[in-house]
């Protein structure tokens, strides 16, 4: 029986894709459910891509949002045109935790002994009730160590299990999104010829909450996780208004202002330019004013006009004024982001005073909530840093064809640093 040679090709190629894929990845997020698989090396290839928005009622209520998504596991697969079983998720935010923990040294006393004890005081229950990892934190001087533990508790995770292998998949990972974030970021910049390793401030904005980490290159040198979330701005708008959460989060994200302007602001050097592209996809490229935000950007054939890293844009620095903006919406949002930005601030500072030779140099946006450019206008404002927006998928090359259930990749895509790292970091279970 003879075989033709484009059926052998097709074959062989059939064969690469599944030999070089990486594992399903799930975030179990507050707003969306993302689904993620790529082909790993060099130059990643999309393979399919799938986002399941949440209602609005369980947006609130973490234990009820988790049911549902694992409920939903096995269609959206099925679905979403994944390949294999092997699969990686991470722990959701609001049943997780991650703390730093203070150490004293004790002769003859292994860390992990000693970080176990402190943990078990720090969070009143028997370590072996909870799944948990750590990371040293270089800078520690004299009798301590820093370090950062990460996990939640067991039976949260035998849930999750349980959901994945329920949905006919093989758990071969399970992640914090600390580590997942500082890995996808990682891999979109080392390529970069221009690369150096240098403290990052990434701050992903999520709907739920705001994740606070520093990369000093692949170590995860601080992190920390701040409750306040656009969906508590949605809330503080519905309250002033007496409007529903879904109205107040429209009206929200129309506004290009967030507060009152100051005459003490701080100076707008949070901005710096973007390098030139280089033409493969890998260098720097201004994100587009937030008046032309929502036009989305083509998505050029290998990457080779996509953004790494988008700058805040000059343009996008203060555009309406706050008498337009509180006649619009007779909110001002003035509380809720200064607690968001006195957690980063002081996060900010910790960091310095721990490490103050090696000194954060630049912010990172990320999450999905980051899309509002007022938002990081704001923040980067008062941080005072170069600061960019990141799109971690910029490296991860789509021809249009593949699968792609309630989302649409075409244009930038900074909520997907959770899922991305999902799908590159190791495979320890």
């Amino acid at each position: 029986m003879g075989i033709s040679l484009k059926t052998l090709s097709a074959l062989g190629s059939a064969r690469l894709m599944s030999g070089s894929g990486s594992p399903i990845a799930f975030e179990f997020g507050t707003s969306e459910l993302k689904v993620l698989q790529i082909t790993t090396g060099p130059n990643p290839h999309l393979v399919a891509a799938a986002a399941l928005e949440m209602p609005p009622r369980l947006r609130r209520d973490a234990q009820a949002r988790l049911a549902f998504q694992i409920e939903a596991l096995p269609k959206l697969v099925k679905a979403g045109g994944f390949k294999g079983k092997r699969a990686v998720c991470s722990m959701p935010s609001a049943m997780s935790f991650c703390k730093h923990l203070k150490i004293v040294k004790a002769d003859g006393v292994s860390l992990e002994t000693l970080v176990r004890a402190k943990l078990q005081s720090t969070m009143g229950c028997d370590p072996n009730a909870l799944v948990y990892r750590w990371v040293p934190v270089e800078g520690g001087a004299g009798s301590r160590d820093e370090v950062i533990c990460m996990g939640a508790g067991r039976e949260v995770i035998q849930r999750l299990m349980r959901g994945l292998k329920a949905a006919k998949l093989e758990p071969v990972a399970m992640h914090s999104d600390f580590q997942a974030i500082l890995t996808a970021m990682h891999a979109c910049t080392r390529h970069l010829d221009d690369h150096e390793d240098k403290p990052t401030l990434y701050l992903e904005l999520g709907a739920g909450g705001s994740r606070v980490l520093v990369g000093d290159g692949e170590r995860l040198a601080f992190a920390k996780f701040v409750e306040i979330g656009g969906r508590h701005l949605d809330e503080a708008i519905a309250r002033e208004q007496n409007i529903d959460l879904e109205r107040a989060r429209h009206i929200r994200l129309d506004l290009e202002t967030l507060v009152p302007e100051t005459a003490d602001a701080a100076p707008v050097e949070a901005v710096e330019a973007a390098a030139e592209d280089s033409g493969s996809g890998s260098g720097l490229a201004m994100l587009e004013a937030a008046l032309k935000r929502s036009r989305a950007r083509p998505n050029n054939e290998d990457n080779g006009g996509s953004a790494v890293m988008a700058a805040l844009d000059e343009s996008a620095m203060g555009m309406e004024t706050l008498d337009e903006a509180m006649s619009r919406t007779g909110t001002d949002l003035s509380e809720p982001l200064e607690i968001l930005t006195d957690e980063v601030q002081m996060c900010v500072r910790y960091y310095n005073g721990m490490c103050p030779q090696r000194r954060i140099e630049r912010v990172v946006f990320l999450g999905g909530e980051c899309r509002q450019m007022a938002l990081c206008t704001h923040i980067a404002k008062r941080l005072n840093l170069p600061a960019q927006i990141a799109d971690p998928l910029a490296r991860v090359t789509r021809t249009g064809n593949e699968p792609c259930i309630g989302t649409d990749l075409s244009g930038s895509q900074p909520g997907w640093a959770v899922a991305l790292g999902l799908c590159l970091r190791p495979t320890d279970l």
